[in-house]
């Protein structure tokens, strides 16, 4: 898959549209500091809420830091806050114009029937409760096969760190990204 984001390179500086209908640029995150960018999966998914929940825990530990913190999520903007909440800073990727930059693929139907690391993630996150969303998983901008993902970003748009999931439930843990966030951390912003 050809993809245009690798560690040492600039990232793309794409445009998005906010919940309240206004434009705003992926640089932006980054203009004053580190960002780290995470790709959700299709918000009906277990593993889009069990990420969620655990970012929302962490999101002061990255802002104490000085790294903003923003997810990338398979929803309209209108449908934002609904999905996110207003914790987190989530920008809508309806058409996934983000995930294909980044170079997400997508998992195969072989590879949903027959990854172990795959069941063994889901069947955790569902003993700690999370649930499959299913009006949200059939929504017309869900990809249920879409890979997640995570980029570091430094100050001026240079990729710091990266991450490309190999299967569906293949997300860092929310404290294993605030780790390598920490490592280029650059303090609190006044």
């Amino acid at each position: 898959m050809a993809h245009s984001w690798n560690v040492g390179s600039r990232t793309l500086d794409l445009e998005y549209t906010r919940p309240n209908g206004g434009a705003a640029r992926l640089s932006d995150l980054w203009a004053e500091g580190p960002a780290m960018l995470v790709w959700l999966r299709h918000c009906g998914c277990v593993f889009f809420q069990e990420a969620l929940t655990e970012l929302r825990e962490e999101a002061p530990r990255f802002a104490e830091r000085g790294v903003q913190l923003a997810c990338i999520v398979q929803a309209r903007p209108e449908e934002v806050r609904s999905v996110c909440g207003a914790e987190l800073h989530c920008i809508p990727d309806p058409r996934f114009a983000t995930h294909t930059a980044l170079g997400l693929g997508r998992m195969s139907v072989w590879g949903l029937i027959t990854s172990l690391a795959f069941h063994r993630r889901r069947a955790a996150a569902s003993r700690a409760g999370f649930r499959q969303n299913w009006r949200r998983t059939f929504a017309r901008e869900s990809d249920t096969r879409r890979l997640p993902g995570a980029v570091l970003v430094a100050r001026g748009g240079r990729i710091l760190w990266l991450h490309r999931g190999e299967h569906a439930g293949d997300l860092p843990p929310s404290g294993d990204l605030l780790a390598v966030a920490s490592e280029f951390a650059t303090g609190p912003r006044f």
